[in-house]
């Protein structure tokens, strides 16, 4: 048999393997191996500067405008809508969000809707995908998932990578939209493709166990290795490297050696 050259990692420091094909006879044991060499290391074939990343972090799916908006005192707010009155889309969004939030102004929803219905017009991605959360929700507005939808496509057409996501969970749903599993996997590798390793690790779990997309081990390896090279340490760091050993574990070595040319060039790869 012949040898072959793996990953090992000294010192926190990846060696970069010579280019062979793998033998047939590989066990999961050595699998395991190569995969923390990987994810401990980073990626085979790139080094820790091509790890692409979302900058900055992306917070959860869809979820509110994270805490810390500035506090607006009165004479700011008056400046604040008196800029939003006038047709400044930052304002109109800035003024949305402390309606919603209630930091710095009363909460008031239906006011929150008016001012990032008026910024989403003016095509303001956040303020987009925000309304067609608070349209899925009913929170400010009736309920309606057409709305929702139409919101969510127009941030994801500008690359928002939460709404490109949301409108994949739509598609796949059937909410708002027509069914279509071919759209949601569109959407979802839209998303995951920007370098967020929580989206890379949802995307790598789908695959991994066939969710709403073809079951494909090839892809599922390079997502979740993708995921594991960049999550920050605990548990979900862990349970992504675990379902990237699993995936590697059941690869022939034609799907491992495309799996292991699919993460080489992902330093190369551009948004599609």
């Amino acid at each position: 048999m012949r040898r072959e050259a793996y990953s090992r990692c000294r010192g926190g420091l990846l060696q970069v393997p010579t280019r062979r094909r793998l033998s047939v006879q590989v066990t999961p044991l050595r699998w395991g191996m190569l995969l923390v060499a990987l994810w401990v290391g980073g990626l085979a074939g790139c080094t820790s500067a091509g790890h692409r990343r979302a900058v900055p972090p992306l917070p959860r799916r869809d979820a509110t405008p994270q805490p810390g908006t500035p506090q607006e005192v009165p004479g700011e707010v008056y400046t604040l809508r008196q800029q939003a009155v006038q047709g400044d889309v930052e304002a109109q969004y800035r003024l949305g969000i402390l309606s919603h939030t209630g930091e710095g102004v009363p909460q008031n929803a239906a006011e929150a809707v008016q001012w990032l219905q008026r910024a989403a017009t003016q095509g303001h991605p956040e303020a987009q995908r925000l309304l067609g959360r608070l349209y899925l929700a009913g929170q400010g507005v009736p309920r309606n998932e057409t709305a929702a939808a139409y919101w969510y496509r127009q941030a994801a057409d500008q690359g928002d990578p939460e709404a490109q996501w949301q409108l994949g969970r739509l598609a796949l749903a059937g909410q708002g939209v027509p069914r279509n599993e071919a759209e949601a996997v569109y959407w979802y590798r839209r998303a995951a493709a920007q370098g967020d390793p929580e989206m890379q690790w949802q995307l790598g779990l789908k695959y991994l166990h066939g969710l709403g997309v073809p079951q494909d081990v090839v892809q599922a390896y390079l997502w979740l290795s993708l995921a594991a090279a960049q999550l920050p340490a605990g548990k979900l760091r862990d349970h992504a490297a675990r379902a990237c050993t699993r995936a590697a574990q059941t690869m022939t070595p034609a799907q491992w050696a495309q799996a292991q040319e699919l993460v080489s060039q992902w330093q190369f790869r551009t948004v599609p």
